[in-house]
């Protein structure tokens, strides 16, 4: 679909919700129309700075709220991943399927359409409106990639493996900072390096 019909779907779309299309809201949702892509909020900011310029990060969060209120846009938090947005409107029901070692996350289409494909064994009273799976493995890049090793380091397992290391640099930049010879380590007064009160 070409831009200029994504954007006049994301202007149809927010007016049918009783929204106002500012140009904000329209980017926004057509970034995330183009091709059903799954975007966290700081990738749904470059989208948009690079058609509007620069956009606050409170601006951004206010268009997301408001899209998510009016069930244009849906926010995704599997565990172990960062939750990102996805176009909720026009979408068919569908399910994800996201790679344990890259973070890469794909729509897997539902058996049905309409609602639920899952029906719970006890639904404790509730109607139930839709049912949320979420499928892990490996893409098929990262099947072919050596083991350890992801084309892109943003899944859980990926994440599991920086923190370790993210931890030892910290360690050493801070024995780097006061381990140096011929240099006093920082101080900070604290209230125990005051003097007592006279009496």
């Amino acid at each position: 679909m070409s831009r200029t019909a994504v954007d006049v779907r994301a202007t149809r779309l927010l007016r049918q919700a009783h929204l106002r299309a500012t140009l904000p809201r329209r980017l926004v949702l057509a970034a995330l129309l183009g091709d059903r892509v799954h975007l966290d909020l700081e990738a749904l900011r470059r989208e948009v700075a690079a058609r509007l310029g620069p956009l606050s990060p409170q601006t951004l969060y206010n268009v997301v709220h408001a899209l998510e209120a009016a069930g244009l846009v849906r926010a995704l938090h599997p565990t172990g991943a960062p939750r990102v947005y996805e176009a909720a409107a026009g979408a068919p029901h569908h399910h994800h399927v996201i790679c344990r070692r890259c973070g890469t996350m794909v729509d897997l289409p539902c058996a049905r359409e309409d609602g639920p494909c899952l029906q719970p064994a006890e639904s404790a009273g509730f109607t139930v409106e839709r049912a949320d799976v979420t499928f892990w493995g490996l893409c098929p890049a990262c099947q072919h990639a050596a083991p350890g090793q992801s084309p892109s380091p943003t899944g859980p397992e990926a994440q599991a493996q920086a923190a370790p290391r993210r931890a030892k640099r910290g360690v050493r930049r801070a024995r780097t900072r006061t381990d140096v010879p011929g240099r006093r380590p920082r101080h900070r007064a604290t209230d125990h390096d005051a003097e007592p009160p006279a009496r």
